[in-house]
């Protein structure tokens, strides 16, 4: 769970999903966990990320992402296990000015030799004036990005090239 994140927290709104991909563990999590910082070469909705120095709670280096449509954001990891292939991170910079805290956890487990199960539960602490009159909307919008995500990652993952949804961003950012 992501530090700031309770699960009884009133006023978070969660978004989950889980999917399967065509490809052995070992290879998903080389995309998800060892390669944690390049979220940027297959997420669509990420321009550009890059690993910092400074290290969470996790022992591992925080990540900063470039997004379009927010700007630069900054995740410290705050859980990262390498045997349950699982971890959680928060967003301690660069959130949305609705959101007290946001989060997100990967958890990552064989479905035999050649498939990978992946979940994924975003939580976000939006502010209670936020939560009233635009909840039902970013909860929305959130799963519509949730989705993107997973698309580009399947893809990423099962065929080793970008999305074509990644591909058209990066053909307009160009």
């Amino acid at each position: 769970m992501a530090a700031g994140l309770p699960r009884t927290q009133a006023g978070c709104m969660e978004i989950s999903r889980s999917f399967t991909v065509q490809a052995p563990i070992q290879d998903t999590w080389e995309v998800l966990g060892t390669r944690f910082h390049e979220a940027g070469s297959w997420a669509s909705g990420i321009a550009a990320s890059r690993k910092l120095g400074e290290l969470g709670p996790a022992g591992i280096a925080h990540r900063q992402c470039d997004i379009p449509s927010l700007g630069t954001i900054t995740e410290r990891v705050d859980t990262f296990d390498e045997v349950n292939r699982s971890f959680s991170y928060s967003v301690i910079e660069g959130r949305p000015v609705v959101a007290n805290a946001m989060g997100n956890t990967w958890n990552i487990e064989a479905a035999g030799p050649t498939h990978t199960k992946i979940s994924i539960r975003i939580r976000v602490e939006l502010k209670p004036v936020a939560r009233v009159l635009m909840g039902w909307m970013m909860k929305r919008q959130m799963g519509k990005l949730c989705d993107e995500v997973v698309d580009d990652l399947r893809t990423f993952i099962e065929t080793g090239r970008p999305s074509p949804a990644k591909q058209n961003a990066v053909a307009k950012a160009a």
